[in-house]
């Protein structure tokens, strides 16, 4: 394999999402997937924010807690306190009853993410994120997460990132110094991204090889996403991305030990 071919960076995605969440009897973006995850190395967890009924930061990628948990209805509905009573789940029905199989864990809120990620080191260096910003947001609601991620002394370990060209705007006017527009279509130009963000995160179908090289050459670091199984692993080293997310790091790392 070719060095350039390899990311330098492995994102564990939600800790661990999709069938990982199965395979290890760990719910998503628990507190358990993230222990999980840096117990296997990952310096990078992704995590997903989003504001409930009665305005706090929840970690959690759904908008609706009907796939997630043992609960009904949309976040922006409920309170966190509400939310914190539920139980999350796992994408299977091993009792036969019809429904998810619940876990002993209780959804995140944003305050014990952005805690467990400040208490935690990997190989002596601090455990980083990237944060995709959920739901409604405003300058106002960006400016109150900056204000959070500063007093926690981790506004340079997180990446703040979206779909949505306007929250990375409202990102770089808040103060947060590392940014990432995320694409899944036809990737921009470059100088669409820079003055926005230091980074760009394309879905794996939407990438070339040739985009990345353009994209490095004007400084910017590339992610691919989401990265789930060995065929999408393969494809991702023609790709010369920076960065991988992956829903199995346990996985994605033995991938790459073994093709090196």
């Amino acid at each position: 394999m070719a060095a350039a071919a390899a990311p330098t960076v492995l994102v564990a995605h939600r800790g661990l999402s999709d069938a990982a969440q199965n395979k290890y009897g760990i719910p998503e973006h628990s507190i358990k997937a993230y222990q999980w995850a840096v117990d296997q190395g990952a310096e990078v967890i992704d995590f997903d924010l989003q504001w409930t009924g009665d305005d706090k930061l929840l970690d959690m990628h759904n908008t609706t807690l009907d796939e997630n948990t043992n609960g009904t209805g949309a976040v922006k509905n409920k309170s966190l306190a509400a939310i914190k009573k539920l139980w999350l789940e796992l994408p299977r029905d091993l009792d036969g009853n019809g429904n998810d199989d619940n876990t002993d864990q209780h959804p995140v809120s944003g305050n014990e993410a952005l805690d467990f990620l400040k208490s935690h080191t990997v190989d002596g260096r601090p455990v980083m994120a990237t944060v995709e910003t959920k739901g409604t947001w405003s300058l106002a609601r960006m400016r109150r997460l900056y204000d959070v991620v500063n007093s926690k002394g981790l506004k340079n370990r997180v990446i703040i990132h979206s779909f949505n060209l306007d929250h990375v705007k409202w990102a770089k006017t808040a103060g947060f110094p590392l940014r990432a527009i995320v694409v899944d279509g036809t990737p921009p130009l470059a100088s669409a991204v820079k003055p926005y963000a230091g980074y760009v995160f394309v879905a794996l179908s939407k990438l070339t090889a040739a985009k990345a090289h353009e994209y490095q050459a004007d400084g910017l670091k590339v992610g691919v996403w989401t990265l789930d199984n060995t065929t999408e692993y393969d494809a991702a080293l023609a790709k010369d991305a920076d960065i991988w997310f992956g829903n199995d790091f346990a996985e994605m790392r033995d991938f790459l030990a073994a093709a090196q």
